[in-house]
Formats: C-alpha cells, sequence, structure tokens
C-alpha cells in the first residue's frame, strides 16, 4: 500500500538570517511494499528558531493586509528582508494562509496542490533509468503499432514550429521525445497517486506502462481545479519577490543561469494555474504544457529581442496556443509577446483555430513520412543561418547541396 506525507525537518547547514549550523529541509516521506524513502524536496536556508520567529511575523502582517494584495508582500519583505528567498516565503505564506483561513478555498487549494508537488517528486523518484525509459519507448511503439524509429512522441511547442520550419519541427521533436516518453510517463504516475489509483509499483519495467491508463482528461481538470486558486496566487507572488532578490543571493544565480526568454517568463508572463498532458492524435501522442489555462482560455507567453521580430514569433506562438486550445478543450486563447528592447508587451486574444492545430500536426505527420517541406527559399537564406539543424537538413534532404547552398 502506497502511502505518503510531506514534513520538514533541522538539519546540518547554515542559517542565511542568524549564521547558526542548521537549516530546514522539505521532505517528502512514502512507504510501499519494498519499504521506506525519503525525497528532499528544498532547503528553505533558515533554522528552525528563525523560521517560526519569520512565520509569526507573517501572520501579523497577513492580518492586516489581504493574501493577495501587493502592498502586504512589500510590507513583508520590508520585514523580513529581501535576502529572503522566495522558496521560504511562499512556504511561510502556505503556512500562515493555513493556519489563519483554514477551511477556506485557498486554505484547500494550498493543500492539494502540496499533495500534487509530492505526487510529482514520488513519480520522479520512480522514473525509471534512462536506458530503462529507451526500452519502454521501444515497447510502447510496439504496442501501438509503430515502427521503433519513427516518432510518437511529440510536444506542442516543438509541433509548432512548424510554422517556422517543419523539418526543424521534426528534427527537434526527434531530439526530445524521449524527454516528451518521460513527461508523459512522469504524469500518469503521478496523477495515479493523487487519485489513490496506484497501490504498489510494477516490479516488471514493461508494466510501467500499465499505470494510469484508466486516467481521463476530466480527471486532469479535476487536479487543474483543486490546486488552481493556489498557483495563481502563488505565481503572482513569485513575481514580486523575484524583482526583490538581493544581488549575490541563491535566486540570483538560478536566474542569472536561465535564458533571456526565460526570465521574462518568470518575470512578465501573467499568473494562471497550468497542468501538463498527453492525448493521442491519429499516430502521435502529443505532450503539452500551457503558460496558462483558464476556464475560458489558453495562455501562451514569448519574448523576443526587438519589435520587428515579432512578426517571426508570432505564428509560431499562435500555433502553439491553437494546439493547446485543441486539446485542453478552450475556445479562447491569449497569446503575449514582450520586445526587450522596449520592455512593451504586445497582447492578441482570438478563437483558437482547430483547423491550424490539425494543419500543423497532419503536417508534421508527412514530415515524419518522408516529405521534404520547406520555407521558401528567401526565407531558407536567413532561416537556415541562425538554426541548430542546418547541418543536419543537409545531410537528411536528399537534394541538400542543392537546397542549402548559401549555407
Amino acid at each position: 500500500m502506497l502511502s505518503f506525507e510531506v514534513r520538514r525537518y533541522e538539519r546540518e547547514g547554515r542559517c542565511i538570517l542568524c549564521n547558526s549550523h542548521w537549516e530546514i529541509t522539505k521532505c517528502v516521506n512514502w512507504s510501499d511494499e519494498l519499504g521506506s524513502f525519503q525525497i528532499p524536496l528544498m532547503s528553505l536556508h533558515v533554522c528552525g528558531t528563525c523560521y517560526n520567529d519569520l512565520l509569526k511575523k507573517f501572520v501579523e502582517s497577513l492580518k492586516r493586509a489581504p493574501y493577495q494584495d501587493s502592498e502586504f508582500f512589500t510590507e513583508v519583505l520590508t520585514g523580513l528582508g529581501v535576502s529572503v528567498e522566495p522558496d521560504l516565503v511562499i512556504e511561510l505564506w502556505r503556512d500562515a494562509v493555513k493556519a489563519m483561513f483554514k477551511g477556506t478555498p485557498i486554505a484547500m487549494s494550498i493543500e492539494k496542490l502540496e499533495r500534487y508537488e509530492a505526487c510529482e517528486s514520488i513519480a520522479e523518484f520512480k522514473c525509471p533509468s534512462l536506458p530503462e525509459l529507451s526500452k519502454l519507448l521501444t515497447e510502447k511503439k510496439l504496442r501501438a503499432g509503430v515502427p521503433e524509429n519513427r516518432l510518437l512522441f511529440v510536444g506542442m511547442a516543438d509541433a509548432a514550429k512548424y510554422r517556422w520550419c517543419p523539418l526543424q519541427s521534426f528534427l527537434s521533436n526527434a531530439g526530445m521525445e524521449l524527454l516528451y516518453f518521460t513527461s508523459y510517463l512522469v504524469d500518469k504516475v503521478a496523477y495515479s497517486i493523487y487519485f489513490n489509483q496506484l497501490q504498489e509499483f510494477p516490479q516488471d519495467l514493461n508494466k510501467f506502462l500499465d499505470i494510469g491508463e484508466e486516467l481521463k482528461f476530466s480527471d486532469v481538470e479535476k487536479i487543474l481545479k483543486d490546486i488552481g486558486l493556489a498557483q495563481t496566487v502563488e505565481n503572482k507572488i513569485q513575481k514580486l519577490l523575484i524583482k526583490h532578490v538581493k544581488h549575490g543571493s541563491i535566486t540570483q544565480v538560478k536566474r542569472d543561469h536561465k535564458s533571456a526568454g526565460e526570465v521574462d517568463e518568470l518575470l512578465y508572463a501573467e499568473p494562471y494555474p497550468t497542468i501538463r498532458w498527453n492525448f493521442k492524435f491519429k499516430d502521435f501522442i502529443v505532450v503539452g504544457f500551457p503558460d496558462g489555462i483558464t476556464e475560458e482560455f489558453v495562455y501562451e507567453f514569448k519574448s523576443t529581442r526587438k519589435e520587428s521580430y515579432i512578426k517571426n514569433v508570432l505564428p509560431v506562438a499562435q500555433a502553439q496556443a491553437d494546439l493547446y486550445g485543441y486539446f485542453f478543450k478552450r475556445r479562447k486563447k491569449r497569446v503575449q509577446v514582450r520586445v526587450r528592447e522596449t520592455g512593451k508587451i504586445e497582447t492578441w486574444e482570438s478563437n483558437v483555430d482547430t483547423k491550424e492545430a490539425e494543419h500543423v500536426l497532419n503536417g508534421l505527420a508527412r514530415v515524419v513520412e518522408g516529405e521534404i517541406l520547406l520555407p521558401s527559399e528567401n526565407e531558407r537564406k536567413w532561416k537556415c543561418k541562425v538554426c541548430e539543424f542546418k547541418d543536419e537538413c543537409r545531410r537528411r534532404v536528399r537534394r541538400g547541396p542543392e537546397l542549402f547552398h548559401f549555407l
């Protein structure tokens, strides 16, 4: 029988506030028929005494301002010091809200979000090794009646690149297929644990493929509804906190290692709940993880360096949103592109184009079957020069020397 709980422990380390040699680590304790296990989730970088002192201040601040009020978090940051890490502030916020608003929708959503996170961590912990995943992918293709060397798992983000270059979309998906398959497997395991449908992990490797077969899209919607309120509020908090990070802090170092696009999304994308799931489309299993999902629309955020580049980014962003809307069953899409040079954010709202979603995937299927679909020669002259797959294209395409003579 599989069971688990989330707990915090004080262990040897260093408190960033009092410099003591102790810090709190958040863990998932879980057990099954094979024994008991502990998965560290994060270090809060403070000792137990400092955490309790901070929690008292947090609760006092929470009494004076609504929990979603940005002024409240400015006050908290002033009181706690901007050196405090966002992960720590989120933990304090969760504890304070659960204590003060017990039984309310926000408190229950936090509890369900913590359960969801624990299930994800167990699923990732039990995920087979890379060699085993490769064997499982081959077995999955055998069950699906797909040749071992044919693309089965694709990502919606990479599929949308069809609007930039069909061959790039194919090659990008081919390079990411094992990762998309891993996401597919982890999600089925995690959501099965969430709904208490998984009582033990199979000893036979191939039986991992049977986990979560009974899950439906309505179950995914149920999880999204459970965790959505807490996710949305915490996204808002994270953005406020990231803007206050102290130079040289742990969070600043993490942020410095992200791409410009990732940092833009972290700071400027609108805060909506989201969830990852997979869908069958003809001979593909399509994996999607939108930037946001509401009851009415899907949300996609992109960034680009110059305003003149929007025309290149937008078709892919729109196609990506169409794919999200098509599979996650939302009628509308909201797409935003931030221009880093000016700081301006452009917004487009429209109905999801289901024909476009099908066109992209059907076109990708044609490339998988061997058809060579490329941008025009004028487009290739500049697109190919910045493409990571340009050498592979020349090798793959029979008329490569002729089609890519400008490289």
